[in-house]
């Protein structure tokens, strides 16, 4: 397995993800992992990775643009529902993991 960050364009701003790719090579099922509101943590990158070791490429997807965690308030105006975050998260579909 493989680990490394990623940045990607969406919604206009630069998002950061962590990226675990499987050992071998050929097409590999993929998942998305959110984080939660305030942002990725420690914790999404552990199940991406361990995904990976299952086999699975795993992208640990940025809502904020960067890899710093936000307060609760400010996490609180990108809610999934929003146009703004589902744009975010379209832009980490859109990252390829080669």
């Amino acid at each position: 397995m493989t680990t490394r960050t990623v940045a990607y364009p969406a919604d206009g701003v630069t998002m950061i993800g962590h990226l675990a790719v499987p050992a071998g090579i050929g097409r590999r099922p993929a998942v998305l992992l959110g984080p939660e509101g305030v942002g990725p943590s420690d914790v999404e990158h552990r199940r991406a990775d361990a995904l990976a070791e299952l086999g699975y490429v795993a992208l640990a997807f940025d809502l904020h643009g960067g890899s710093e965690r936000q307060v609760p308030w400010r996490a609180a105006r990108i809610s999934a529902a929003t146009p703004r975050a589902q744009a975010r998260m379209r832009g980490g579909l859109r990252k390829s993991p080669a």
